[in-house]
């Protein structure tokens, strides 16, 4: 039982370390992960702007190119595409031109024998004769002339032939059409003609031309039909040589569709082969695209007196991009461009990004609060101005750090000494998250071009220490306060971008009067940090106002935030507040503004909060209007 014990026991410890392994293991596999997402994240952020600025041409560039050269391409498409099809309707007026010509000498075939032969010629004529003189000159075109009596028996014929017995002309459709216009000539569709006996059994197939024509026999007039058989392959002859690029060919129907010729004429009335012929009846001449996707373009050329038509089938010119041979070529061209692009912009990209990311190092030890380092200057003009006006603020204010520092060693008032150290002490602990802040903006700023904006900031920055470390000054004109507040909030509202808009109503008067140094911009910080922290789209109001009323300066800040509870006022009110909010900004906070006012002024000055939740707040400080003296200076 004992050794069931112990066994059980070593089953339970190795289970424990094997999840102790396990966890060994995960712990490992997950800050290996972290270390990875550290290393890639400081990777893209040593490369800032320099890779932004590359990535960003390098899209731009090659957007462009590849669109011009989309857009090239399908202008040569089009162009290539107008002249083929110019090409291709030559072609067909040309083979519409033999077809006239063709079928105009068998028209004067026909009018020769009318006119000729039967209607002005006399008796004594030989008509077998002159048919068969008609007939040798035209054989290269016609297989047969014949005459046919109204009843559809044959009068002549050359070269002579005899009718095949039993067979019945009427019912032949070239026939029946002579006398539906008797005017005119009559053309039919091709057919093997057999109406003649052949010794061979070997029919032709042939376009058959019929009218009715006069003729006088033993001396009375009378109406025939004069039939002349074209030769099928000589008229047509034409039109197999006729070619439309690699895969277009040309066909022949008549005016209602029905196809007179077609170079793949079995697999067309096999059904294997379909053709859009009745469609090509009822197009225009010219150029025509098909209904379906197919790319295919359809160019017809009417032919004169049998309302026959010539259908062209070609298909459209590709983009260079679908053919085999340019588009590998320019993919090349397009690697190539792409490759020498991104070897300049490199190359200019360091001579702008360089001189920033050193000036960003040097702002960042600043920011860490050594200004003895040097800010480099140099790089493009933009850069080299903002650099300049960085060194020049770091200057600056090293030297008012060390002005105060001095001045600070003379203070030997006790209880003066106390109370004023509170206030040099809250003044001179830069809180170092406003100055990385603002340090971040000018960052930023530079990054995105906006220089004019980094030099606001940069100004507004050494603007702002200039009177937050001036020399020892209890008192300072009006004027001078708010110039500091407005220089204060512009850095705010840069930094928080879209939160807020601010206003200040001044009254001219007020600017003369004489106030204590820095009361104003802390309760303006108050009003940032406290009423426009959840504000979005400048939803957030500040309105900041100076003025004299009863002989007191009034200042009051005005915003639409959170607002407080009257407890919450109460308690900020209070003489023995302990519970502060965790100072931001600049450090001075509501409390010191009070006491000092009250120190100061005694009952002639005062601090009020007028406040609703949700409706925002409004702080007031006053105290007696005085104009400011040299008197103020050394007080």
């Amino acid at each position: 039982m004992t050794d069931g014990m112990n066994a059980g026991n070593d089953k339970e410890n190795n289970i424990k370390k094997k999840k102790e392994n396990s966890n060994s293991l995960n712990k490992g596999i997950s800050t290996g992960k972290k270390k990875y997402n550290i290393i890639s994240k400081n990777f893209l952020y040593r490369q800032g702007i320099r890779l932004v600025l590359l990535l960003y041409s390098l899209l731009v560039t090659n957007a462009s190119v590849g669109a011009t050269i989309f857009f090239v391409s399908k202008r040569m498409a089009e162009a290539s595409q107008k002249e083929v099809n110019e090409g291709n309707m030559n072609v067909l007026n040309q083979a519409g031109s033999l077809f006239d010509i063709y079928l105009r000498d068998v028209m004067k075939l026909s009018n020769t024998i009318y006119y000729n032969v039967f209607k002005n010629s006399n008796e004594n004529v030989d008509i077998h004769n002159m048919l068969n003189l008609l007939y040798d000159s035209y054989r290269g075109k016609i297989e047969n002339i014949a005459i046919f009596s109204l009843d559809g028996n044959l009068m002549y014929a050359a070269p002579a032939a005899r009718m095949k017995t039993g067979y019945d002309v009427k019912d032949q459709e070239w026939f029946t059409n002579t006398f539906k216009d008797t005017e005119n000539n009559h053309f039919s569709l091709p057919h093997l003609q057999q109406i003649f006996e052949s010794g061979d059994y070997r029919y032709k197939w042939v376009v058959s031309m019929s009218r009715i024509i006069e003729l006088t026999r033993d001396g009375k007039s009378e109406q025939a039909v004069l039939l002349i058989d074209m030769k099928y392959d000589e008229l047509v002859g034409n039109l197999s040589d006729i070619s439309f690029g690699s895969k277009g060919y040309v066909y022949m129907i008549d005016n209602k569709g029905e196809v007179i010729w077609h170079p793949k004429m079995g697999l067309l009335y096999s059904g294997r082969l379909f053709e859009y012929n009745a469609e090509a009846a009822q197009c225009s001449d010219g150029v025509n695209k098909y209904k379906d996707k197919s790319g295919r373009i359809l160019y017809v050329k009417t032919i004169g007196y049998t309302g026959w038509r010539i259908a062209g089938v070609g298909y459209s010119v590709e983009s260079i991009f679908n053919s085999p041979y340019t588009g590998p070529f320019i993919s090349v061209i397009i690697f190539a461009e792409f490759f020498a692009i991104t070897l300049i912009y490199t190359f200019m990209f360091d001579k702008i990004s360089d001189p920033i990311s050193r000036l960003q190092e040097a702002v960042q030890t600043i920011e860490e609060g050594n200004f003895n380092q040097k800010v480099p200057v140099g790089g493009v003009y933009e850069i080299e101005s903002l650099g300049k006006a960085v060194e020049n603020m770091r200057i600056r204010i090293n030297q008012l750090i060390e002005d105060k520092r001095i001045e600070n060693q003379k203070r030997v008032e006790a209880e003066e000494m106390r109370v004023q150290a509170e206030f040099d002490v809250l003044q001179a602990q830069i809180n170092p998250h406003f100055l990385y802040n603002t340090l971040s903006i000018v960052i930023w700023l530079i990054e995105a071009g906006k220089t004019e904006d980094a030099k606001k900031v940069v100004t507004a920055v050494g603007n702002f220490f200039r009177i937050f470390l001036s020399t020892d000054r209890k008192f300072i004109p009006v004027s001078e306060e708010i110039d500091y507040v407005k220089n204060y909030i512009l850095i705010q509202q840069m930094r928080f971008k879209d939160k807020f808009v601010y206003e200040f109503d001044i009254d001219e008067n007020v600017n003369q009067m004489s106030t204590l140094k820095l009361i104003l911009q802390p309760i303006v910080e108050n009003s940032i940090y406290h009423g426009m922290e959840y504000m979005d789209d400048e939803d957030g109001r500040i309105l900041i106002k100076a003025y004299i009323k009863d002989d007191k300066v009034y200042f009051s800040v005005k915003d639409n935030g959170a607002g407080m509870t009257k407890e919450r006022i109460a308690e900020i009110m209070s003489a023995d507040m302990t519970r502060v909010s965790k100072p931001r900004g600049s450090g001075i906070g509501f409390k010191n503004v009070r006491n000092r006012i009250l120190k100061q002024y005694g009952s002639e000055g005062g601090v009020e909060v007028i406040s609703e939740p949700d409706e925002g707040t409004e702080i007031i400080i006053y105290f007696p209007a005085e104009i400011y003296t040299k008197k103020d200076v050394e007080a």
